[in-house]
């Protein structure tokens, strides 16, 4: 049984939908390997008719896309080139104010629990305080939680509050702004995530127009040992709208997955290893989104951090991106 998620404004209403145990809208069978690295996926076809309220698989006509890679991060034991990455937001999330890189309000995201870290971070110091949640091992980005060291909290802004919420917890985010962003195509990480009460891990897509305006695609978000699929805009009212979806993805905090998702004009399409979970219809996303990549801790919807869990681990191999070079309806 599969639940899925409509917002419209502050209401959520909840689905139930029977769904197989492959959770495949298409049959994996149809991606493939190109030359020169390029991929062909299935997805729904350009008028086919998918909902655009709720998340679901559909049994509308599909096409074959072909995939040219546009954008790689293999994490290749090194770190991350800083014309591409930066370890935080492009602004303070929520009042779309500009970025201070020695302040921790552009590395918080709601009410979690910890603040996205680098070792570049100076807070109130003059110098760099050191504070590193990344290891670059195995041709791997790997993103740690656990405890701010004793003593630090008062060399990042005097305080461990900011906006009204306390932290004693620190991970970390990679966000490919401002080297990277595009607008449709296929986008996709392979990782291993972790799990427990109050881990959050997540990939995602956001624009650096005002949100919900610019809109947002949430690839991946495993919360409560199920993977989450979001996409989030602006009515014309003015008020957040979502949809969500999730699935569940046996293992998958014991191996590596891939998790994706399809940008065309007219639908949004998950996949979880090249298996697509489900379509909703494109609200009106046409303006370039950047990749994010993050761990997070604790907040209203995971709940509280288990503090046995910590520390937790975020294994990721690789990002990628595609331009849709083609299509042919199946």
């Amino acid at each position: 049984m599969s639940v899925l998620s409509l917002t419209l404004g502050a209401k959520r209403i909840s689905l139930n939908m029977m769904r197989a145990a492959s959770i495949a809208l298409f049959s994996s069978s149809t991606t493939a390997t190109l030359a020169q690295d390029s991929l062909a996926l299935t997805g729904p076809a350009p008028d086919a008719a998918v909902s655009s309220e709720v998340l679901r698989q559909s049994g509308g006509a599909t096409a074959t896309y072909v995939l040219r890679p546009t954008f790689a991060e293999e994490f290749n034991n090194a770190p991350i080139d800083p014309l591409v990455w930066s370890h935080q937001m492009h602004r303070r999330f929520f009042d779309q104010a500009g970025v201070d890189i020695n302040k921790v309000d552009t590395r918080v995201f709601g009410n979690q629990q910890a603040l996205g870290m680098d070792p570049s971070f100076e807070g109130t110091t003059g110098a760099p305080l050191g504070l590193n949640p990344f290891l670059y091992h195995d041709s791997e980005l790997r993103i740690t939680a656990t405890w701010l060291p004793e003593g630090v909290i008062p060399d990042m802004l005097g305080s461990n509050v900011v906006n009204g919420m306390s932290y004693d917890l620190m991970t970390g985010i990679v966000a490919s702004w401002p080297g990277f962003e595009q607008q449709h195509g296929f986008f996709e990480i392979r990782a291993k995530l972790p799990q427990g009460q109050g881990v959050w891990p997540a990939f995602w897509l956001v624009s650096k127009a005002p949100w919900p305006a610019g809109g947002e695609i949430d690839v991946l978000e495993a919360v409560r040992n199920k993977i989450h699929h979001t996409i989030h805009w602006e009515g014309v009212d003015g008020t957040h709208l979502s949809v969500s979806g999730n699935t569940n993805v046996p293992g998958f905090t014991g191996r590596f997955h891939n998790f994706g998702v399809l940008w065309t004009p007219a639908h949004i399409t998950f996949y979880v290893d090249r298996v697509a979970t489900g379509s909703v219809a494109n609200p009106g996303f046409e303006t370039p989104m950047y990749l994010v990549a993050n761990l997070g801790i604790g907040g209203d919807w995971p709940g509280p951090v288990n503090p046995d869990v910590l520390p937790v681990t975020m294994n990721i191999d690789w990002i990628r991106a595609y331009e849709i070079t083609d299509r042919i309806v199946d």
